[in-house]
């Protein structure tokens, strides 16, 4: 397998920034199915994604074949050809300007401050005493 792996025999990332990475099978359940909903995926070392298997013409290969712990095990027992992490973000644009960072503000949620409540009975300004 290490040498399909290095033949490029399984595909390459379609993501831009992974500079066609090799990608490895692995199947999303153990168990074999017979109504072909464990489909082979393709798992990028370097995004760490899954993408579908898209072979024109190509056989169903049930994913149970390779297991749900093949990739993670081919790339902790060969540590050399682990790739280095991305190191480029995707920064989405529309006619070269950048989006704002939507998902960034759902997690970090603003905290806001209150403006101090006036205890009752005490004059707004200096004017009104």
């Amino acid at each position: 397998m290490k040498a399909k792996y290095k033949a490029h025999e399984f595909g390459a990332c379609p993501r831009t920034l992974c500079d066609k990475q090799v990608v490895l099978p692995v199947g999303l359940s153990d168990t074999h199915s017979t109504s072909n909903d464990n489909p082979l995926k393709l798992f990028c070392p370097r995004c760490q994604e899954l993408y579908d298997h898209n072979v024109p013409g190509g056989n169903y290969i049930d994913g149970a074949f390779f297991g749900t712990t093949y990739a993670h095990l081919f790339l902790q027992t060969f540590s050399d050809l682990r790739p280095p992490p991305v190191s480029q973000r995707y920064v989405p644009r529309v006619f070269g300007f950048k989006i704002h960072k939507v998902e960034e503000q759902a997690l970090a949620p603003v905290v806001r401050e209150e403006w101090p409540k006036r205890p009752k009975n005490e004059p707004v300004s200096d004017w009104d005493s």
